[in-house]
């Protein structure tokens, strides 16, 4: 018999299972299928896209999924956000769609596992093909031509294009020869030049089209191999062969003239000729078979069987023999590539001689005079020589040939032909005169001739026009000849300074030397010089004159030399005046004498003040340099201190007298006044502003001004960076401060404000800021239960409170109320910080006096989101300040 169940009953049972605890979810788990999106063809190193979706059969937001990959043979692998993924490591899928890269570093066929598993353990597995290539690159080498000549440029073009898609890859290439040798350089040409390629060698090179020249250094066949790589390792090779000839050439030698003289020069014509002109190198040798000889180029001397570097086409060498007689020479000339020719060149060196003869234009004169002597060469046989002599004498003598003078056993150059020799005894007597000759071509004579030299005699005397002078006055020094003796001679003056220091000149104005003669008169009679005086002090000097023949005379003059000097006057315009100000000043400087002298001035002063002259400013000890003196001149002395300045000037002249001169001018100080605000009122932290005010007794002065800020308590001030207690610049007027006192400590503030000016002068005021404290924030939150029992179990609450009696409360201070409450609390279902900010008139109270507002409430607790989190709160009073942070947790009760 079957027991029946009231329907009713039933009801009820389903009913009270379905309502008694409202925690109870039931979740079911559903199928999904994996999408996936991507291009089964991809280059090494080269990032492809990968698109994986997760598609379930029914969306549920609490349901999680995972997945991970692995690749087969281990050269692939995932990147995301720049980051490589970890192979076999489950990583979570906050998306239902995933974006990766797939980077593989090598090439080839790739097998690459992704799995997927849901928060049940559902796994599904897909597997992704790809086949990854090299990124494709054209290079190529190509020339114009593959046959030249050596050392023939040959121009080579290079090629290296990027076909591929990774516009990211680089490249290296590598150039070698494997047969040959020889340069290259790759052709820059923007700026016209070449740039040396070091062969063997890989270096990194940009995709494009390049112009190379190449130089090749054997005959035959050269073989390059041209490499370029990419950063892959994928490498190409393209080769170039060219072909190098020898070059053949015409030589051809023959001396400019068959036959010369002994040490005659003569050129020797060569010319070398290619049927292709190449550019090669050539060198040429010689041998002397008979003969001898010296051969040079360019002036250096060309050794014999001894290659030297010549140019193609025509060109000479000198030839110069000392020996006479036949001479045979041979030449050879090789190029580089190894081909050589010869040539035989032959001329004929004549011998040389010459007659010498001396005839003198007098055999008797004075002694000091002058007598021409002719000497002629004539030269016989072959000509072209150049000739040297010397003399020697049994008298006291020298000779001038061509304007120069030689005494005996000098050497001195003849001309073939007639030469003019001037002779001068200076000794009385017969002088006996003999010339040696020798030619280039080594060949030596002499010949032999007389003259006799007599004396004459004279009186000499002098006088000074005048014997008193300033330096650098002039007089005249008159001098007069009276000769006793026959005959016409020259006449020849000298000096000597035996006391002090001056200047001679003669009848020109052309300055003397000491001891040195210098001509001045053709016989008897007067002639003047002139003194000039340089230096203070008696001046003693003795004058010489002497004639041809040696007789020479002497007398003696005296000048007395008086020094320049010169007085300084300097008047002040006033002698007292206030600090800062400029007082003009009067200079006179007078000076005794004609001498054109240099004056400088220095200054010193006991006080801190400025010189002015001309526009220009000085400072003590700086030199002036004194343009408009002899005579009076202006300038201003500005004094930048206060007191008594004691200025003493000091003049120098340039030669060496000083003169001071000292005047006195008091300067005034200029006094200040300073006032400041009583008080101020400040909330804490807040900022007010305020002005010190600068009154100085004149404001057409530049005084300069300093503020001093100083606060007894923990406070700040906007002073241009600078720390309180350091004086800044000021200005008079106002000069505008902010203030803030950081903290409240016991209401008052003291800021003690000190100006002080550059005279010494210091004010000191304090004022007084009364500081009205910040208000302060008090949070507690609680989860409650509420509403519990019934079918329908508990609701839960989240409370934040600002006041909680018995606990603590926000308070606002001195007058103001809270106006605002800013929160930043944990979100646990949202894994975030959530902001919230209320108006205090928004929040609630309860009969206890409790001021709250409620963050949240839930039939569940499990989703409350603010559960048993962190919290910081701060509360905002009516003058606008925030109060500091208070922190805290969500608490259970």
């Amino acid at each position: 018999m079957k027991k029946r169940i009231n329907p009713l009953f039933g009801l009820l049972c389903l009913f009270i299972f379905t309502t008694c605890d409202k925690d109870v979810e039931i979740i079911s788990s559903f199928d999904y299928t994996i999408s996936m999106n991507f291009r089964d063809k991809a280059t090494v190193n080269l990032p492809e896209n990968v698109s994986l979706s997760v598609v379930p059969e029914r969306l549920v937001k609490t349901q999680s999924y995972q997945f991970k990959y692995e690749s087969k043979d281990g050269s692939g692998y995932f990147v995301s956000d720049g980051s490589i993924l970890p192979q076999r490591e489950w990583m979570p899928l906050n998306e239902l769609t995933l974006s990766l890269d797939f980077v593989a570093p090598t090439i080839g066929s790739k097998e690459i596992e992704v799995t997927f598993t849901d928060a049940d353990g559902l796994e599904k597995t897909e597997t992704l093909n790809f086949l990854v290539a090299h990124n494709p690159f054209i290079w190529k080498a190509s020339t114009t031509t593959n046959t030249i000549n050596i050392n023939e440029e040959v121009p080579i073009s290079l090629l290296l294009t990027n076909t591929g898609i990774d516009e990211n890859a680089t490249y290296e290439r590598n150039i070698y020869f494997i047969q040959g040798s020889g340069n290259l350089n790759f052709v820059n040409e923007e700026e016209a030049s070449e740039i040396p390629i070091e062969t063997g060698k890989f270096v990194e090179m940009q995709p494009g089209s390049f112009n190379l020249k190449g130089e090749f250094k054997e005959t035959g066949v050269n073989k390059l191999i041209f490499e370029a790589r990419d950063k892959n390792g994928q490498s190409q090779k393209d080769t170039l062969s060219i072909t190098v000839e020898e070059i053949e050439f015409s030589f051809t030698a023959s001396p400019q003239k068959n036959e010369i003289d002994i040490s005659e020069n003569t050129n020797l014509n060569f010319n070398i000729t290619e049927s292709n002109p190449s550019g090669t190198s050539y060198q040429m040798r010689y041998e002397i078979i008979s003969g001898s000889g010296i051969i040079s180029s360019g002036g250096e001397t060309v050794a014999p069987n001894t290659f030297t570097v010549v140019p193609t086409g025509n060109f000479s060498w000198d030839f110069e023999s000392s020996t006479p007689g036949n001479v045979e020479m041979i030449f050879f000339v090789r190029n580089e590539t190894g081909v050589e020719s010869q040539r035989t060149v032959t001329l004929v060196v004549s011998e040389r001689d010459y007659d010498l003869t001396v005839t003198p234009a007098a055999i008797e004169a004075f002694v000091g005079s002058s007598i021409n002597i002719t000497l002629l060469i004539n030269e016989l046989g072959a000509t072209g020589d150049t000739y040297t002599g010397f003399y020697s004498s049994t008298g006291t003598g020298s000779i001038k040939i061509a304007g120069d003078e030689y005494t005996a056993g000098q050497q001195f150059v003849l001309t073939k032909e007639s030469n003019t020799l001037i002779y001068t005894g200076i000794s009385e007597g017969r002088h006996a005169l003999t010339f040696k000759v020798k030619s280039s071509s080594n060949i030596e004579k002499e010949v032999t001739t007389e003259v006799d030299f007599v004396s004459i005699d004279f009186d000499f005397s002098g006088s000074v026009t005048d014997n008193d002078l300033f330096i650098t006055e002039t007089t005249n020094l008159n001098f007069i000849i009276n000769q006793t003796g026959i005959g016409a001679t020259t006449y020849e003056s000298r000096y000597v300074i035996n006391q002090g220091e001056g200047l001679v000149r003669g009848s020109n104005g052309a300055l003397l030397t000491p001891n040195t003669y210098y001509g001045t008169s053709e016989g008897p009679g007067n002639y003047t010089w002139s003194f000039e005086a340089t230096k203070a002090g008696r001046v003693d000097i003795t004058f010489f004159t002497k004639n041809v023949t040696g007789q020479e005379e002497e007398i003696r003059l005296f000048i007395d030399v008086e020094a320049t000097d010169f007085s300084l006057d300097v008047v002040a315009a006033n002698t007292n005046d206030f600090v800062f100000q400029t007082v003009p000043l009067s200079f006179t400087l007078n000076q005794q004498g004609v001498e054109q002298l240099n004056y400088n001035m220095t200054y010193s002063s006991n006080g801190d003040g400025v010189l002015t002259i001309g526009g220009v400013d000085y400072n003590p000890g700086e030199n002036i340099a004194l343009t408009s003196v002899p005579g009076t001149f202006n300038g201003s002395y500005t004094g930048n201190s206060v007191g008594n300045h004691q200025v003493t000037f000091r003049v120098v002249s340039s030669n060496n007298i000083t003169e001071d001169k000292t005047v006195n001018i008091n300067f005034n100080t200029i006094g200040f006044q300073i006032s400041v605000p009583a008080n101020l009122s400040i909330k804490e932290t807040l900022t007010e502003n305020f002005n010190v005010v600068i009154n100085p007794d004149r404001t057409d002065l530049n005084v300069n001004y300093e503020i001093q800020l100083v606060t007894d308590q923990n406070g700040s001030f906007n002073y241009g960076a600078i720390s309180p207690g350091i004086f800044r610049p000021a200005s008079t007027g106002n000069n505008s401060f902010n203030y803030t006192p950081l903290d409240y400590a016991n209401g008052t503030h003291i800021i003690s404000v000190s100006v002080r000016d550059n005279l010494g002068n210091t004010k000191v005021e304090n004022m007084t800021v009364n500081v009205n404290r910040r208000p302060v924030a008090f949070g507690r939150a609680e989860k409650e239960n509420v509403s519990c029992g019934g079918l329908n179990g508990c609701d839960y609450r989240v409370r934040m409170y600002i006041r909680r009696s018995g606990f603590g409360e926000s308070q606002a201070f001195d007058g103001a109320t809270i106006t605002t409450v800013r929160i930043r609390i944990y979100n646990r279902q949202d894994n975030r910080w959530d902001t919230i900010v209320r108006n205090f008139n928004e929040l609630e109270t309860n009969t206890q006096g409790d001021i709250y507002w409620r963050l949240e409430e839930e039939n569940r607790e499990s989703r409350l989101r603010y559960l048993d989190q962190d919290f910081e709160i701060e509360v905002q009073d009516s003058d606008g300040i925030w109060s500091d942070k208070s922190f805290g947790s969500v608490i259970r009760v």
